[in-house]
């Protein structure tokens, strides 16, 4: 069992782990957790983060920031892309070991390793092992959460179970708000639904005292230092406007939106698991493995609930993976049974050999060029560079109608972002020298609104970049 564990972490280590800190933070969601992590280590004031610009982060609660921070303590005091990424590729191994290790437990170590390994390279699940976004280390505290119960339940260690549950559902919680606790909770109604069992009471109890211990003195405290206003922005409009398509500035998507996204994301696997079901369907369900049926309630079930929302985005779908890889785990076991033992490490080593040498590709030749019209490292050095040669002191650099959160975090602060003229008329009388940083149809209006501080020539975004910018910006020096 050990042995299998290793090779299994050993696996999904070789894909998660390289090169996860070369590539420069680019997308927006990095630089945003970057400068929420830095201002816990910088302000010292661990219960609300703060971006650069002043602005407090009211979108999710602190726990991936706070676990950004705790890396960059450990390694040198400085967040870095390395320490934005990390947490998404240890909650990514710590899942694959999860489930692998689960049904070890449970008497199923070769569903175990097939499930891990099947989890590892299903291309979504790589992808996002290896950025930093929020939803890979929920995905795992989901994981952990659920695994904890169906051990438990098998092995009638039920009090155990609710406690190590009720800590990772409260850790999901403090991660991305009411969501992990909602998945988690439609797939084990669901499993109870299909299995017509009614669950512990007492051992429910004390999982929901559990997850109230975890994360409500979070929110409690957090509601009293913003008088209500985080409350209202995070439980209203990013949770409850955003799930009924009330936010305008966001995208909405068709109810099967989540099914199509699954196919694509899950490949090469997801093709295979809809083979085998259809197949299992036409010969009856009674004898489908217990196991498998738990994994395919765990993925329908949290699709369900998704796909109520309008709101819609493929990284939202990661904690259902872990479901879709222990069905098609368990499946593929009297396959692997069947097989002599270096028949197994062939295909395991080949396997790896692959996807490595496929995600390397990526990282080195695919990821740069998706990257480069986002850069915005030159830009924010030319800005500082001209400012400096003008003045003994970083001058504030000014962010109108534009979020910008990846030059926000080169820049390093004083930044501030402004989004109506008659504020920014205020600010830059207030302001003996700034910067404008805004999109060039702005650009005639600025000059219109201040013409004695609109004579110097501006700074091109484009004109830092070796390939079209995604989104045009100039920065214009206000003196």
């Amino acid at each position: 069992m050990i042995r299998g564990l290793a090779l299994v972490g050993l696996f999904a280590a070789v894909l998660f782990f390289p090169r996860l800190g070369e590539q420069d933070c680019w997308p927006s969601h990095e630089a945003r957790a970057a400068q929420n992590a830095t201002s816990l280590l910088t302000r010292g004031d661990w219960l609300l983060p703060t971006m650069f610009d002043g602005t407090p982060e009211y979108q999710k609660p602190p726990a991936d920031y706070w676990m950004i921070a705790a890396l960059a303590t450990l390694t040198g005091g400085e967040v870095t892309p390395w320490t934005v990424r990390a947490p998404s590729a240890i909650a990514a191994m710590l899942t694959v070991l999860a489930i692998t290790g689960s049904l070890m437990l449970v008497g199923r170590p070769g569903a175990g390793i097939a499930a891990g390994i099947i989890l590892a390279t299903a291309i979504r699940f790589t992808t996002y092992a290896r950025v930093g976004r929020i939803d890979m280390p929920l995905a795992g505290a989901i994981t952990l959460g659920l695994l904890a119960i169906f051990c438990g339940w098998h092995l009638r260690r039920f009090w155990l179970a609710a406690i190590v549950a009720g800590i990772a559902f409260g850790w999901a919680i403090l991660l991305k708000g009411p969501i992990g606790l909602a998945l988690p909770i439609a797939t084990l109604l669901g499993i109870a639904l299909v299995e017509w069992r009614r669950p512990p009471i007492g051992p429910c109890l004390l999982g929901l005292l559990t997850i109230a211990i975890v994360a409500v003195p979070w929110f409690v405290a957090v509601h009293v230092r913003t008088n209500g206003e985080f409350t209202q922005t995070f439980f209203w409009y990013h949770n409850f406007q955003r799930a009924m398509g009330g936010a305008e500035a966001l995208a909405a998507h068709p109810v099967w939106f989540y099914p199509i996204r699954w196919i694509v994301d899950f490949l090469p696997w997801s093709i295979l698991l809809l083979a085998i079901a259809v197949q299992r369907l036409r010969h009856g369900t009674a004898s489908m493995d217990r196991f498998a049926v738990w994994g395919i309630v765990w993925l329908v079930a949290m699709m369900l609930v998704l796909s109520a929302s309008r709101f819609k985005r493929a990284e939202y779908l990661l904690p259902a993976y872990p479901g879709a890889a222990i069905a098609l785990g368990c499946a593929m076991e009297s396959l692997l049974l069947r097989w002599s033992i270096p028949r197994r490490r062939t295909v395991a080593f080949g396997l790896l050999a692959v996807a490595a040498l496929g995600w390397w590709g990526y990282d080195r030749w695919l990821l740069p060029p998706q990257a480069a019209p986002r850069e915005m490292r030159a830009f924010a050095q030319r800005i500082r560079e001209r400012d400096i040669a003008a003045h003994s002191e970083p001058s504030p650099v000014i962010l109108f109608q534009t979020e910008a959160h990846l030059l926000a975090w080169h820049l390093r602060p004083p930044v501030e972002t402004i989004t109506d003229w008659q504020m920014l008329t205020t600010r830059l009388h207030e302001l003996p020298t700034a910067w404008v940083v805004l999109h060039p149809a702005n650009v005639d209006e600025f000059r219109q609104r201040f013409p004695d501080r609109a004579t110097t020539v501006p700074i091109d975004l484009a004109e830092t970049l070796t390939v079209p910018p995604a989104r045009p910006l100039l920065a214009i020096p206000s003196n």
